[in-house]
């Protein structure tokens, strides 16, 4: 995890310029609008880099594990883990597991979401039919709104 330490290290001037800059204005009170937007611009940048170095670094970290599961344990589906819709890596890890089990091709998902990042929309893709269960009546709306309904010939 040293590589995530030094990422967010370098981060950290940046942080505490705007930090600076902000409390020297507001202390002066001699902040114009357009001061205020140019520095609240600069904090809306800084926090989409630091999101973005956020995710770099949770996939870098998810690779360094597998490499080092795959050299311990090498048949572990957890080192076979790759990501299509999935959150993380567990579009691999089904494909692998399957693999091994010739299944039926049914699933049934609880919590799917929106149904675009869940862990069986690529198995539907692939020709499995099954269920999805949401709790929330915006992800259910969002997916007969934005994949075309509720009722499909594989869900």
């Amino acid at each position: 995890m040293d590589f995530l330490h030094d990422r967010l290290k370098r981060m950290l001037p940046l942080v505490r310029s705007l930090d600076t800059q902000l409390g020297e204005k507001i202390r002066t009170e001699s902040v114009t609008h357009q001061e205020m937007l140019r520095i609240l611009h600069s904090c809306e940048s800084l926090l989409y880099r630091l999101c973005i170095e956020s995710d770099t670094c949770r996939r870098d970290a998810l690779e360094e594990h597998r490499r080092r599961l795959a050299s311990i344990m090498p048949d572990n589906p957890a080192a076979k883990g790759w990501k299509v819709f999935s959150q993380n890596d567990e579009d691999g890890i089904l494909q692998e597991c399957l693999r091994r089990l010739s299944p039926a091709k049914t699933f049934m998902e609880f919590c799917c979401g929106d149904g675009l990042e869940n862990n069986t929309h690529f198995l539907l893709l692939q020709g499995f039919r099954g269920v999805w269960l949401d709790g929330s009546q915006n992800n259910i709306e969002h997916i007969r709104t934005g994949l075309g309904g509720l009722k499909f010939n594989n869900l």
